[in-house]
């Protein structure tokens, strides 16, 4: 396996443009210092002098105060950008819309929040009781009738999974300025963990062709051994009747946080054309799906690329 980090880049390859995030949190430094008294989140000490993402740019974190705090610059440097904490999960507005995590199934983690589910839980516990009371029932049965009422209602309400809400991922653009077709899932850990299954749609997998040594670079990008996966945002792009695949050099979520202004695409492999005939979609222009990679007990290296039905037969590239 190839110990390089630099992607071999040919003429031609394609660049992309992700749509420009402001540097926002600098505007909430004075709010933020002083809302945590100068001390910095990782060490505990005071004087801090910079602000820092509880949950990391590198990951999809947001820009948001609650997502922001004191830290030592030295501080900062030093704990990189490490896989936020459980607990933010719960915070939407601690990550950048499409970038939070999910479970597998698309929906949020938990059910109504518990405030609501007490309330709607006694209301209902209060009618029946009252029902009951009326047909003449003893005071302590009926009391006992409310409680398990209201319990069995609680339990229920706290199961059920809250709606599903897919949020936008921000546009990518062509060197050009042009929209790409977006093809890819709802993203999940900022695009470090395979796209979860859209709603009302199907993901779609094909194999691919591994060409060049830009695949040892991205497995050694990704830190994978053996029995381990790992994914990379990507695009197509037409070569004859061939897609080559390309691996983004950085992750979207990546450098849309960090307000850059493009990144590279390095090509790591081909799909056949009677592989992707059945999708129409893939073909006439760059498109952006997902790349995943994983690496066997024995080393060998495995590739393919997931993407969205729906987009992928919707006829030859008019977007």
């Amino acid at each position: 396996m190839a110990g390089s980090t630099a992607f071999t880049d040919p003429k031609g390859a394609p660049r992309v443009a992700m749509v420009r995030r402001t540097r926002r949190h600098q505007k909430y430094r004075e709010q933020v210092m002083r809302a945590h008294g100068g001390v910095c989140h990782i060490c505990g000490q005071g004087a801090a002098d910079a602000i820092d993402h509880l949950v990391p740019v590198a990951w999809g974190g947001s820009d948001d105060p609650a997502n922001l705090a004191p830290a030592h610059t030295s501080c900062n440097s030093a704990r990189g950008a490490p896989a936020p904490p459980q607990w933010t999960y719960e915070h939407p507005s601690m990550w950048l819309p499409g970038y939070g995590p999910r479970s597998s199934s698309g929906a949020a983690k938990s059910g109504r929040s518990g405030c609501s589910a007490f309330g709607i839980g006694a209301l209902a516990g209060v009618v029946i009781g009252g029902l009951v009371t009326l047909f003449g029932i003893p005071l302590p049965i009926s009391l006992i009738v409310v409680i398990a009422v209201a319990g069995v209602v609680i339990a229920l309400l706290r199961r059920q999974p809250s709606p599903v809400v897919v949020r936008q991922r921000p546009a990518v653009h062509d060197a050009a300025g042009k929209v790409l077709l977006d093809a890819r899932g709802v993203m999940s850990d900022g695009g470090r963990a395979g796209d979860l299954t859209p709603p009302g749609d199907v993901l779609e997998r094909l194999d691919v062709q591994i060409t060049g040594d830009n695949i040892d670079t991205l497995i050694t990008l990704l830190q994978l051994g053996p029995g381990a996966e790992g994914f990379r945002d990507g695009l197509l792009g037409q070569e004859g009747e061939d897609l080559i695949v390309y691996a983004m050099v950085r992750l979207t979520a990546d450098v849309v946080a960090t307000g850059g202004d493009d990144t590279g695409a390095a090509p790591i492999g081909r799909i056949p054309a009677d592989r992707w005939g059945q999708y129409p979609g893939l073909g006439g222009g760059l498109v952006s799906v997902q790349v995943g990679l994983g690496v066997d007990g024995a080393g060998a290296t495995r590739c393919w690329v997931s993407f969205r039905r729906s987009v992928a037969t919707a006829g030859s590239f008019r977007e």
